[in-house]
């Protein structure tokens, strides 16, 4: 039960009386200002530590299960982008290729014209 204004003034002027002031006033200083109901204890202090100790570790786990996730999904990510890319750098390959293709068969195409018609022109005289 936390002590009022009025209760304690009236201890202290009782133990002036019994004890004398300086004594009353060394006495009353070692009091709490507000009851012993508001005195940490040392079981409440090694409560208190568990429970926070228990909270950070708490809160440790999760950022740590939430770094790894972040990764884990960085790393999908990226292997998403990789074959994206790799996706794209075939299609180009394909169609330089094609090209190719077809400046090859271009040129083949004339070499054989310029042969055939070297070859059927008639003859000298």
């Amino acid at each position: 039960m936390a002590l009022t204004h009025t209760q304690r003034t009236s201890m202290f002027n009782t133990l002036a009386e019994v004890m004398g002031n300086e004594d009353a006033e060394t006495l009353m200083e070692h009091l709490p200002p507000s009851g012993w109901d508001n005195v940490a204890t040392k079981d409440d202090l090694r409560t208190a530590f568990a429970e926070t100790n228990a909270a950070i570790a708490t809160g440790l786990a999760q950022a740590a299960t939430e770094r790894a996730e972040g990764f884990a999904q960085a790393a999908v990510e990226r292997a998403e982008i990789r074959a994206e890319a790799a996706t794209a750098w075939a299609e180009i390959i394909r169609r330089q290729a094609w090209h190719l293709y077809i400046v090859v068969s271009t040129i083949v195409l004339a070499a054989v014209s310029i042969w055939i018609a070297l070859l059927t022109q008639p003859g000298p005289g």
